[in-house]
């Protein structure tokens, strides 16, 4: 039997909202492994989560918010078996001891490929996540209601702060001040998705250890991790934001 929270737990911290609906599951040793991008293409990911029993194999979803919901229409503790013509799998089986569902499952080769993201070892900070910046980030985009938001650094007390500012320059905004060190100044404020940074975040808030890491050429790079889960985000920077 597999617990439905911890499937569903699984797939929010790819699919975030929406923002993510094509991808494969990768199941081994009870493992699931998702790499994926969205089709913006300004966020790429993997995830990787213990105690999904389902066979091996490669599973192509072509439609992550059907299965969601369909997966909350079951009891908690579900069953899931693979349909195959050949060795092709071509349908999710999933039950509980009252109901049954059949997912149609997409040919693989029709779903996005990730790339591969090398070169990430140079930074310009890091800095710990915690579940009071989680919480704090999150509403302030909800009072703000803005689609961007900037890093910057600035002289603080005895390093530089790295500066989180919630919404567009000209408009109102909310920050945050993070006093670690920094190996470069950045003068010019670097935009990146607040939306995307949000669901990030939600989806994640549970965490056990979490960072977040800014590399030279503006990738912003978020990391957690849990007792089951480990989840990497890379985020590209917005090219136009005022």
């Amino acid at each position: 039997m597999l617990n439905k929270t911890v499937l569903l737990n699984a797939i929010s911290k790819y699919h975030l909202a929406g923002a993510v609906e094509r991808v494969k599951w990768n199941v081994e040793n009870n493992t699931l492994k998702v790499n994926f991008i969205n089709d913006s293409q300004n966020l790429v990911g993997e995830i990787e989560c213990t105690g999904i029993k389902v066979e091996d194999g490669t599973y192509g979803i072509f439609d992550t918010t059907s299965i969601t919901k369909m997966i909350s229409v079951l009891d908690q503790e579900i069953l899931i078996d693979v349909l195959k013509e050949g060795t092709i799998p071509t349908k999710l089986i999933i039950a509980d001891t009252h109901a049954d569902l059949k997912y149609n499952l997409a040919d693989t080769q029709v779903i996005p490929k990730t790339p591969t993201i090398t070169g990430m070892e140079d930074k310009v900070f890091t800095f710990d996540l915690t579940a009071e910046f989680i919480s704090k980030f999150i509403r302030a985009k909800d009072a703000l209601g803005e689609d961007v938001f900037y890093i910057s650094t600035q002289d603080g007390f005895a390093n530089k702060e790295v500066i989180i500012s919630v919404g567009k320059k000209s408009s109102n905004t909310i920050t945050f001040h993070q006093d670690i060190s920094v190996s470069e100044d950045i003068s010019t404020p670097i935009p990146f998705n607040a939306d995307l940074f949000k669901e990030v975040l939600r989806a994640n808030r549970t965490l056990t250890t979490g960072k977040v890491s800014l590399n030279p050429k503006g990738l912003l790079i978020v990391e957690f991790e849990t007792d089951e889960t480990t989840a990497k985000y890379y985020l590209v920077r917005n090219q136009n934001s005022n």
